[in-house]
């Protein structure tokens, strides 16, 4: 990596430290991450996207607070809300995988948005049933997609139709 995407990578950590911090308390806290990650993926681009959340999840693993409510450590990823950060992930990696078609046809930039969410959900709400099914009673898939995801698609179909006007907004500030 260049320097210049190093910066980026550390800035794009910090930001979504930042998101994380603008929390709402439900039983998926409802933050503004996954707008950051929409709005990194589609203005910096999938790998310094990837690389900042990868660093963001090793700097919270390590203990620094900067999961929602200001929490820190290992046992939050692996908690019962964890795999809703390790699945920030997926954003980056779609990125990743449609980079050449979105170059070719602007529209698709925004398919990693969506799919990298849904994923995100997905592996979110297995683990959320894996880890809270005995102390939640979670005992399903539909029922902890009912309480953890249903609620929050309308705010987060905003939020990526937010940070797509953001990121256009940007580059055109950006390149003028």
């Amino acid at each position: 990596m260049k320097t210049k995407e190093l910066v980026k990578s550390a800035l794009g950590a910090a930001l979504l430290s930042v998101s994380a911090w603008i929390t709402v308390p439900a039983t998926v806290p409802f933050t503004m991450q996954t707008f950051m990650l929409s709005l990194l993926l589609l203005t910096v681009g999938a790998n310094v996207t990837l690389f900042s959340t990868l660093v963001y999840l090793l700097v919270g693993a390590l203990g620094i607070p900067v999961f929602s409510g200001f929490g820190g450590g290992v046992g939050i990823l692996f908690g019962p809300t964890g795999g809703y950060l390790i699945g920030f992930l997926f954003f980056p990696l779609f990125g990743l995988l449609f980079q050449k078609a979105a170059r070719k046809t602007p529209k698709w930039q925004y398919l990693p948005c969506a799919l990298g969410l849904s994923f995100c959900y997905l592996f979110g709400s297995l683990q959320f049933v894996l880890v809270a099914e005995k102390s939640l009673r979670f005992s399903s898939l539909l029922s902890a997609f009912s309480v953890c995801v249903l609620p929050f698609i309308p705010a987060d179909i905003v939020k990526i139709a937010l940070a797509a006007v953001v990121a256009k907004r940007l580059k055109t500030k950006i390149v003028s």
